[in-house]
């Protein structure tokens, strides 16, 4: 799990940062936050789902 939370929080940083390289776009610290707590949600929902699964494959077995 710490390696997944650093890989999506790092790449949302590293892109944001990547943007103020090129001059046609714009880094903002809103876009880089927007990206951190889209990752985390993603993360947050998916570790919830495969914990339903879990859920239902272990009462499905019983």
């Amino acid at each position: 799990m710490t390696l997944v939370c650093s890989l999506v929080l790092g790449s949302a940083v590293v892109l944001e940062l990547l943007q103020k390289l090129t001059p046609d776009r714009h880094a903002r610290l809103l876009d880089a936050s927007e990206k951190v707590v889209g990752g985390l949600l993603g993360i947050l929902l998916a570790s919830i789902a495969l914990r339903l699964i879990e859920r239902w494959t272990a009462a499905s077995d019983v």
